[in-house]
């Protein structure tokens, strides 16, 4: 995942400073913090385009490879996600909590 896919996620996220806390990894030091972060939004990502309805994944494997041969951003690619499937921000949104909280599961405090 390039970095410019991660900070949108963390954008949506509300900063790096917050997901950095609400994973529970501000002691580490930065560079751990950025791989943690990092992985997270790859782990985020990848749910969510495999939660995407059956009906859609027509369309969305189409964005994908007009995405790749073109080289577009990925503002843009996520700007035609969003016009193909319904209310994908805010289930982008549910995701991340629910994957935060299955995160601080996973790694103690």
């Amino acid at each position: 995942m390039r970095e410019s896919e991660t900070e949108m996620l963390v954008v949506v996220f509300g900063g790096r400073p917050q997901l950095v806390d609400a994973l529970h990894v501000a002691t580490y030091p930065p560079e751990i913090q950025d791989a943690i972060v990092r992985r997270f939004c790859e782990y985020v990502f990848k749910k969510v385009l495999l939660d995407i309805p059956q009906e859609e994944m027509g369309h969305v494997i189409d964005i994908f490879e007009t995405h790749r041969a073109t080289g577009r951003s990925f503002s843009s690619l996520v700007d035609e996600l969003r016009a193909v499937v319904p209310g994908m921000d805010d289930y982008v949104a549910q995701e991340i909590d629910r994957s935060v909280e299955r995160f601080r599961l996973d790694v103690p405090a």
